[in-house]
């Protein structure tokens, strides 16, 4: 029976965590259309330099680059956009952001299903990081999958 309730506790987990990423892929598909428009838009009108890879040998820097570089389009980006745009682009990050969060701590609650179920069962180390890992990428992998109409 404790083995029963560990497969149905890692079971929920692992549906925790692939739902959110299957309902963020609809959500965000529907407006991509309008996003891809609005993205063009901006790429168009806005100059984005990048940034040099090298950076990372000092995060900080690069952290900070990175950000600078952010508020700037942004700010380039509000005025190229009318208020509607800047709306949809705002809701859409909000939306992402959001999914994101869930989607984690219902990772975080799969890790630790996974590591509640491996030690009491006795697996290895290797064991648990496997069966994790594989949680993980099916989860992305439904999180990911394309719908077809």
């Amino acid at each position: 029976m404790t083995t029963l309730l560990s497969a149905l506790g890692v079971l929920g987990a692992w549906l925790l965590f692939a739902g959110p990423l299957y309902q963020a892929n609809v959500d965000l598909n529907a407006e991509s259309a309008a996003i891809d428009l609005v993205r063009s838009r901006v790429k168009s009108a806005v100059d984005i330099p990048r940034i040099s890879h090298w950076w990372w040998l000092f995060p900080p820097m690069r952290i900070w680059l990175v950000t600078r570089r952010r508020h700037e389009v942004g700010r380039q980006a509000k005025a190229v956009l009318d208020d509607d745009e800047v709306q949809l682009m705002v809701r859409y990050y909000q939306a992402a952001r959001g999914w994101l969060l869930v989607g984690l701590g219902a990772w975080l609650l799969l890790i630790k299903e996974v590591l509640t179920v491996g030690e009491s069962a006795g697996w290895s180390a290797l064991g648990i990081g496997s069966f994790l890992t594989v949680l993980t990428f099916a989860g992305l992998a439904t999180g990911s999958a394309r719908r077809h109409a």
